[in-house]
């Protein structure tokens, strides 16, 4: 649309309506689907859950930062649940650091809870689906990448075959043809980026994770026909991520 309108001279209120006439007369468009409640409902749940785990993170980091200018480093890897446990007998012994700090664990503290209830109640719409049932028997994918599937596809109909579902998140190559040069590039990257990373998770996650064999992960471990060659990390991530989608498109 903007394009089409671009091509405009001027820019008045006329000449715009009188693009998008001839857009519409002519079909340069693509229909845009309209998400159910139920499914806004799913990414309202995992946005709410997403944005406490990542304030609760950058607390972690801000405390972290602030220590070490008192000479205080903490170790690299501490679980969520037993940070504040750890840090706060360090910090309540000085009452500079008690005045500055002790709020912050106490905000932290309660996103960390709030966000542990919405991880709840994440898994347990994950687990009452029938669905998201189905997509955590694959290997690697769990209850996250499950619902974050289910919510972005919504209706799975308004795909034409399993090949549009992974295009449609950004995740088939790019490609450029004119003439005698056919050169196809990197994924889109075009859709949903967060099922695209949560896709991508996954897919990593069967990869050098998961032990037992399946016929998804035997498809990311197959020697690449045009290099032949192992194909790297990358290239496995982008055959077994166009897998998942294509598995719940059938």
């Amino acid at each position: 649309m903007n394009a089409a309108l671009s091509a405009m001279r001027n820019k008045t209120d006329k000449n715009d309506a009188r693009g998008i006439a001839q857009v519409l007369r002519s079909g340069w468009y693509s229909p845009v689907h309209m998400k159910s409640r139920r499914s806004h409902a799913m990414r309202t749940l995992l946005s709410s859950r997403k944005a406490c785990l990542r304030k609760c993170i950058d607390l972690t980091n801000e405390v972290r930062g602030l220590l070490k200018v008192y000479g205080l480093r903490l170790p690299e890897r501490i679980k969520h649940t037993r940070f504040d446990a750890t840090v706060r007998p360090f910090i309540e012994v000085h009452p500079d650091l008690s005045l500055a700090l002790v709020p912050q664990l106490d905000a932290r503290l309660a996103l960390l809870q709030t966000y542990q209830e919405l991880d709840k109640r994440v898994k347990h719409a994950a687990s009452t689906n029938s669905v998201c049932l189905l997509l955590m028997e694959i290997p690697g994918v769990g209850p996250i990448t499950a619902l974050s599937f289910v919510a972005a596809v919504d209706d799975p109909a308004r795909f034409r075959n399993s090949r549009t579902v992974a295009a449609h998140f950004g995740l088939t190559p790019r490609r450029f043809q004119s003439g005698e040069t056919d050169n196809p590039g990197r994924i889109s990257k075009a859709g949903d980026m967060e099922v695209r990373s949560a896709l991508y998770t996954a897919a990593n996650a069967m990869l050098t994770r998961c032990t037992g064999g399946s016929s998804i992960k035997s498809l990311g471990d197959a020697p690449d026909a045009d290099q032949r060659a192992p194909p790297c990390c990358c290239g496995r991530g982008q055959k077994a991520r166009g897998c998942h989608a294509s598995h719940v498109g059938q």
